[in-house]
């Protein structure tokens, strides 16, 4: 396996990203997007999409991995606006595709995204999720989130049945 590369996303990466989202979608029943909701994704607002989250016009970022110059993950977040809880990430997803899981990738990504927020005065991270993704959950406990919460049966998984989703948060 090559070097993974850690970065922020940039315009030029809006038609992998889109791809991207589509193999995710069909590899993994964690992510909250259908294959529907997906398909719907336009490269030229994806690229639109990047560039203002590159110029802070928008709350959200994502960081990508990329092998080979093909991007085989990512990591989405959004920032808190209120000025009572600018310091709060309180949503992210990742998603790796799954000839790189349990590589490092999702390390890696979670790695990168905790120093970039903490450099920019985010103090507490805190997110949902679903109960059966044993992997995430490994991977969060294992880097120091804790389980705050539980949200019972707030996610239709595999359209027939609805799972819980864990509230989990970090302190930096």
């Amino acid at each position: 396996m090559s070097n993974i590369l850690v970065r922020y996303a940039v315009s030029e990466d809006a038609e992998q990203f889109v791809e991207l989202q589509k193999i995710l979608t069909i590899e993994s029943e964690y992510l909250l997007s259908t294959c529907d909701e997906v398909a719907r994704m336009v490269v030229d607002k994806q690229r639109q999409q990047f560039v203002k989250m590159s110029s802070g016009e928008l709350p959200s970022r994502v960081i990508v991995a990329v092998s080979d110059n093909d991007l085989i993950g990512f990591l989405g977040f959004t920032f808190n606006q209120m000025n009572k809880n600018r310091h709060v990430v309180s949503r992210i997803a990742i998603g790796v595709i799954n000839k790189f899981k349990r590589k490092g990738v999702a390390t890696s990504l979670l790695k990168f995204f905790e120093q970039s927020v903490s450099n920019s005065g985010v103090s507490r991270i805190e997110f949902n999720v679903i109960s059966t993704n044993l992997a995430a959950l490994s991977l969060y406990l294992k880097y120091g989130y804790k389980i705050e919460g539980v949200r019972q049966k707030s996610v239709l998984q595999n359209t027939e049945t609805f799972v819980d989703e864990y509230y989990i948060a970090k302190l930096l």
